[in-house]
C-alpha cells in the first residue's frame, strides 16, 4: 500500500502517522494556570532531543477555535512546567486529563490526584508518577498551517522513584525500565512495558513485576476478521467461484469501510471523545454502513454530525 500523503487532508495524516509512528512515550505535563492551580494534560509527539544542555521538547496544537492550548500559553507566560512519566496504572487518569475542562476547573482536582514539592522547583510534581522532570522553556517555534508549536524545555533536575533508580558501582544513574512501566501511545489505544529485547539473546527477557499493580492498563483489543478463512475453492465449479469472489469482494469492503471509519475518528475533532465511546461509534457506522452502495469520509462525518445533534450524549 503507497500512501500519498498529497491526497490527505491534515485529519488524515495525523492518524496515518499517530497509527505508525509508534509507541511514543508520553508527557504528562503540569504547568501553572496563574491563579493558583495548575494545568495537566499528556502530549505523545514528546522525546528528548538534546544533552548539552539537557532539552525535551515536545509538540502542541492549538484548540478547535484556534486559541493556544492552555500547557503552550501557561509556559509562553511563565516559563517553568514538570514532565512526567505515567505508568501503566494511570492509563485512565492520563486519557481523562486531555479532556477539555470548563475554565478555572483543574484536572488534578477533577482525577483526585496529588502534587508534593519538587526539591526547590516553583511547581510541584505528581505523587504517584515514578520519574518526573522539572524544565524551563528554553526555546519555542511555531511550525506548519495551524500553526503546531514545538517545546523545547531545558531539564533543570529530575525526580526518581528509589524502586526505579539506582547508582551501579561506577556512579552511573541505572534505571530499571520494567519497573518505570512507562506507558505508551500507540493510535487510539496505549501500551504497556512488554518483554526486553536484548541483543544477542536467544528470547526475550521476562520483565520483572512494577512496584505497583498495573491492573488498569486498558487493553489494545485484538483485530477482528471480518470473514472467516476462505475455503478451498473448485476452479471447475462456477458457482463456488462467483461465492468465493463475492465473499472476497464483501470482506474487501468491510475493511475499506472499517479503515475510512477508523481515519474520521481518529481526527482532531473527536479528540476529546474518549476511546470506549469512539469504539462504539465505529461499530454503530459499521452496522449502518456496511451495505450502502457508497461510502466515503464525507458520508462518515455527516452520518457522525447527525448523530450528535440528535444523541450528544454518544460522543462524551
Amino acid at each position: 500500500m503507497l500512501v500519498d500523503f498529497n491526497a490527505l487532508s491534515p485529519s488524515q495524516i495525523y492518524f496515518a502517522m499517530s497509527q505508525t509512528i509508534t509507541p511514543r512515550p508520553i508527557a504528562w505535563i503540569l504547568s501553572d494556570n496563574g491563579d493558583g492551580g495548575f494545568n495537566l494534560a499528556p502530549f505523545s509527539y514528546f522525546n528528548g532531543v538534546c544533552s548539552d544542555p539537557p532539552l525535551i521538547m515536545f509538540s502542541v496544537g492549538a484548540k478547535r477555535d484556534g486559541a493556544p492550548k492552555d500547557t503552550r500559553a501557561n509556559i509562553a507566560l511563565r516559563s517553568n512546567f514538570v514532565v512526567h512519566i505515567p505508568h501503566s496504572g494511570q492509563v485512565e487518569a492520563v486519557e481523562k486529563s486531555g479532556d477539555a475542562l470548563p475554565p478555572g476547573e483543574s484536572e488534578l482536582t477533577a482525577l483526585g490526584l496529588e502534587t508534593v514539592p519538587f526539591g526547590g522547583f516553583p511547581l510541584p510534581r505528581l505523587r504517584d508518577c515514578r520519574a518526573a522532570f522539572a524544565c524551563e522553556l528554553y526555546r519555542m517555534d511555531l511550525i506548519g498551517n495551524a500553526p503546531q508549536a514545538i517545546i523545547y524545555g531545558r531539564i533543570r533536575s529530575m525526580w526518581l522513584d528509589d524502586a526505579v533508580g539506582a547508582h551501579d558501582a561506577k556512579g552511573r544513574l541505572s534505571v530499571d525500565a520494567t519497573a518505570l512501566d512507562a506507558l505508551g501511545r500507540l493510535g487510539n489505544e496505549y501500551s504497556a512495558l512488554g518483554p526486553l529485547l536484548r541483543p544477542g539473546a536467544s528470547a526475550p527477557a521476562a520483565p520483572k513485576p512494577a512496584p505497583t499493580p498495573a491492573a488498569a492498563v486498558k487493553p489494545v483489543p485484538a483485530p477482528k476478521p471480518v470473514m472467516e478463512e476462505e475455503p478451498p475453492v473448485d476452479p471447475n465449479d462456477p458457482k463456488a467461484v462467483r461465492r468465493a469472489k463475492r465473499r472476497q469482494h464483501k470482506k474487501a469492503h468491510l475493511s475499506d469501510l472499517r479503515h475510512q471509519i477508523d481515519m474520521v475518528l481518529g481526527g482532531p475533532d473527536y479528540a476529546q471523545t474518549s476511546y470506549e465511546k469512539r469504539q462504539e461509534l465505529a461499530e454503530w457506522l459499521m452496522d449502518k454502513l456496511q451495505r450502502a452502495k457508497w461510502v466515503d469520509e464525507h458520508v462518515i462525518a455527516t452520518e457522525l454530525y447527525l448523530l450528535r445533534h440528535d444523541h450528544p450524549e454518544r460522543f462524551h
